[in-house]
């Protein structure tokens, strides 16, 4: 038994809006409040106004490079991320090192 074209072409369109309705429901709102949530927990910026300030940059990026900003897999945003990797570890030791890094101390309670 073959489907028509309009039961395949109706199908097809409720899992396109079922695949957006998801996106926009768990995908955008976790990575938004995660980001909120280790700039508060890093800096102490506040989870609302930390949440805001990602969204305005993502769509200032949005709006200055267009949907190209979505796809570019070029070099520069992945020397973004390795300077953001690198900058993230480097606070985290700070911070767990209580500042002595370099001084090969180790933070007071470790084995």
């Amino acid at each position: 038994m073959r489907s028509s074209s309009s039961t395949v072409q109706r199908t097809a369109d409720a899992m396109s809006v079922a695949t957006w309705v998801i996106y926009a429901t768990v995908t955008i709102v976790a990575v938004l409040y995660s980001g909120g949530l280790a700039l508060y927990t890093i800096f102490g910026v506040p989870i609302g106004v930390a949440v805001w300030g990602i969204g305005l940059i993502a769509a200032g990026l949005h709006d200055v490079r267009g949907l190209a900003a979505g796809g570019v897999g070029g070099s520069r945003p992945g020397i973004a991320l390795l300077i953001g990797g690198v900058v993230t570890m480097a606070i985290g030791l700070h911070a767990w090192a209580g500042g002595h890094v370099r001084g090969g101390q180790a933070p007071s309670g470790s084995t």
